[in-house]
């Protein structure tokens, strides 16, 4: 007796451990894991080596007696450490309080009481215990199930030993109720476990099905909001037509011009988030694109950072093939976090290098080739950067289909694949 309660302690041990450190066997992999490690493993070797030891030392018959040593502890690792595992859990005190819990509790107390009924079979018992066993893993799940076969077991061997029972009427003995009760908790916790899978995997389901339907109302608002925004659009070009070329009126049309088509492009994003539309690419200079990035950013940069652009001597920016408000986003991103940890100014930088340089190489997804040159952006600021006990926790953002580059300082660089001289090859921002 000793040696099984230390054994359902240990078990209770590495179950946390190892197997559910939360206390819930609520998948198929911990279920099996628990199964190969306690039941199993745990409970097979040293009822192997005990029946050894004795068969050494009473010549006793080893193949006769060691199964008689493996499923009582079999059966206690079973019922008794999962009722352990999920007893002091928040889901165990929440399903206690449920009062609709307590009808498969009470139905599981009177087929135990069934067995004190005189000459009643044990096939009968063993159909009325599975019962109310199928009933809580559908109503609460594992934890009312893993408590369920605790008490089952306690009740069924309490009831054997005081002389009660078929197993003793019928002479079968307790070490059949043992295994009785090993099939039991088996067929019980597999049940909860499959079914509280199914229940997750519709919850889930629901929710794919929540987020489509948002997807379409968000596509069809993002088309009546884009027709609202063209007409804004054909509107301001009618005037700036009207207008004389020098009236001071062509700034603010020219400004808000480019403001709907930024809206407009994200009207193409939420199509895009709602998997209607694929990315529209076309030919993006990365001059025009920093100094559009630097003009937006300015109102609302700090007035203690300086924002301005570096020209590398020499280097002329690319024109790359790229969707221009993933593109602009991306840059914008960048630049402002590069404004929240500056010091005092921010540089942006555009130029390019021929591919493979500093040891970098790109692949293109469509040629697969390494030739051609590469544009990239940089954005760097004067502030401390990151600290070098979290440099192997940083993670370079790369773009697919384009090298991306991470400094150790606060400066960050993306390159995209060049379309010059005529040549435009495929680039992802």
């Amino acid at each position: 007796m000793a040696l099984g309660l230390l054994g359902v302690a240990l078990g209770a041990w590495l179950g946390r451990r190892w197997i559910a450190p939360d206390g819930q066997l609520d998948s198929s992999r911990q279920l099996l894991l628990f199964t190969l490690l306690l039941p199993v493993a745990l409970s097979l070797l040293p009822s192997v080596l005990m029946s050894a030891l004795l068969w050494w030392g009473t010549d006793a018959d080893w193949a006769a007696l060691w199964p008689r040593i493996y499923v009582p502890h079999a059966m206690a690792m079973l019922t008794l450490v999962p009722a352990l595992l999920t007893w002091d859990t928040a889901a165990a005190t929440a399903v206690f309080r449920d009062r609709g819990n307590w009808l498969p509790i009470l139905a599981a107390f009177a087929c135990m009481g069934l067995a004190l009924v005189p000459r009643m079979h044990d096939e009968v018992i063993r159909a009325a215990l599975t019962f109310p066993l199928c009933w809580a893993a559908v109503r609460s799940g594992m934890v009312l199930v893993a408590q369920l076969n605790a008490a089952i077991a306690i009740g069924m061997i309490a009831i054997t030993i005081a002389g009660f029972g078929p197993y003793v009427e019928y002479g079968y003995g307790i070490w059949a109720l043992q295994v009785d009760l090993i099939g039991i908790a088996v067929l019980s916790l597999q049940l909860a476990v499959t079914i509280g899978e199914r229940q997750r995997l519709a919850a889930r389901l629901d929710q794919a099905r929540r987020f489509e339907s948002l997807g379409f109302l968000a596509g069809g608002v993002a088309h009546d909001f884009n027709n609202v925004l063209g007409t804004i659009r054909a509107c301001a070009e009618i005037a700036s037509e009207r207008m004389p070329p020098d009236s001071p009126g062509q700034a603010e049309l020219a400004q808000l011009e480019r403001a709907t088509e930024r809206g407009m492009d994200m009207t193409q994003q939420i199509l895009l988030a709602a998997r209607q539309g694929d990315p529209a690419r076309s030919c993006v200079d990365l001059a025009e694109l920093v100094d559009e990035v630097l003009e937006m950013a300015r109102p609302l940069c700090p007035s203690r950072i300086q924002l301005s652009r570096r020209p590398l001597p020499g280097a002329t920016a690319p024109k790359v093939l790229a969707n221009p408000g993933q593109l602009l986003r991306a840059v914008q991103n960048l630049l402002r976090n590069a404004t929240q940890a500056a010091r005092h100014g921010v540089t942006l930088t555009a130029g390019t290098r021929a591919a493979g340089a500093s040891g970098e190489t790109r692949f293109d997804l469509q040629l697969g080739d390494r030739q051609g040159e590469l544009g990239w952006v940089e954005v760097a600021d004067d502030g401390p950067g990151i600290d070098a006990a979290h440099w192997p926790r940083a993670a370079c953002a790369r773009p697919t289909g384009a090298t991306s580059r991470c400094r150790r300082a606060s400066s960050t660089c993306w390159s995209f694949s060049s379309a010059r001289r005529g040549r435009s090859s495929r680039a992802n921002s």
